[in-house]
């Protein structure tokens, strides 16, 4: 028998829905705390200068998955493999770049309705190279969705031109890496993938931020405290719920469920300041709940299918 050959676009794999579905929705409930956290940061540090500590956090995180799970192993990832593992380092760095700027320049609900944009690139990249296969009521359930977003847009400032640029820049390369992400979590274990990304991303950023001359130490407790909270929550568990789904899932998929992100920033938009949405964003909020609602019972229909197959 020869060695293990790695991963190729359209190798076939074993899903499980339900996982994936759970693992989806966590990941744009998470992602959402950082629409807030970055800016408060950002403001105090610059937008590299918090970039270090903020990733190297989250790498550490994904350590300790490695350790406590017994994987610790599997940190570096096999001979076949590592290129990719640094590609997807590097697709992370500009797109996490474009994405901190994003919600630098712009206000937190019209640029996560943007972000979006993501989710309209994997969809059609995993169709043409992973040949992924979505149920009519997945596409419906998905296109429902991404209405919503664009309604909730559409109904407010969709965020200065330089923002809208640089979030559907970042979405680009984002769906890039998500497509190779998918491709190798049967051989490389997510927590691997996402120690090393923040890896790439935090020396990135140090770089940037020393000849730019940004401070690299919060000058207080409140902004430390906040960088914690972020680093725990944006590189870790936002990243770590979104590859635990690819590992799943199929990248189309996770990401048409992705698309409730604008939902949960108007969600948290209301909370923080008491403002009430505008009806046609609610309406957009309803016909966004409605896309969930759909996927999520023909995501169950496609379990019991996956279900019994495997009895078969």
């Amino acid at each position: 028998m020869g060695d293990k050959q790695p991963a190729t676009l359209n190798n076939s794999r074993r899903d499980n829905p339900r996982a994936g579905f759970l693992w989806g929705l966590a990941s744009p409930l998470t992602s959402s705390l950082v629409f807030f956290l970055i800016p408060a940061i950002a403001s105090e540090m610059g937008l590299f200068g918090m970039g270090p500590i903020w990733f190297t956090l989250g790498a550490f995180c994904y350590l300790l998955v490695l350790l406590f799970g017994g994987n610790i192993s599997r940190l570096v990832p096999p001979k076949g493999f590592r290129f990719r593992v640094l590609l997807i380092g590097v697709l992370q760095a500009v797109s996490t770049a474009l994405f901190f700027g994003a919600i630098i320049v712009s206000e937190p609900a019209p640029i996560s309705f943007l972000a979006n944009g993501a989710t309209i690139f994997t969809v059609i990249l995993s169709a043409i190279f992973h040949k992924e296969h979505l149920s009519l009521g997945q596409i419906v359930g998905g296109l429902l969705m991404i209405a919503g977003a664009l309604i909730m847009t559409w109904a407010g400032d969709a965020g200065n031109t330089l923002g809208a640029i640089l979030i559907i820049s970042s979405g680009l390369t984002f769906s890039i890496h998500a497509l190779i992400v998918r491709q190798i979590t049967e051989e490389v274990h997510p927590a691997s993938i996402g120690f090393w990304r923040c890896l790439s991303i935090g020396v990135s950023f140090l770089v940037v931020a020393l000849i730019k001359g940004e401070p690299l130490i919060p000058a207080d407790t409140q902004t430390g405290l906040l960088l914690v909270v972020g680093a725990i929550v944006g590189p870790f568990l936002s990243i770590y719920t979104y590859y635990q789904a690819l590992k799943n899932w199929g990248a189309g998929k996770v990401d048409l469920l992705r698309a409730s992100l604008p939902l949960w920033v108007l969600l948290i938009v209301f909370i923080e300041g008491g403002e009430l949405p505008t009806l046609i964003r609610l309406v957009g909020g309803g016909v966004t709940v409605l896309g969930v609602v759909l996927l999520l019972l023909f995501h169950r229909k496609s379990s019991k299918l996956v279900e019994a197959r495997d009895a078969a």
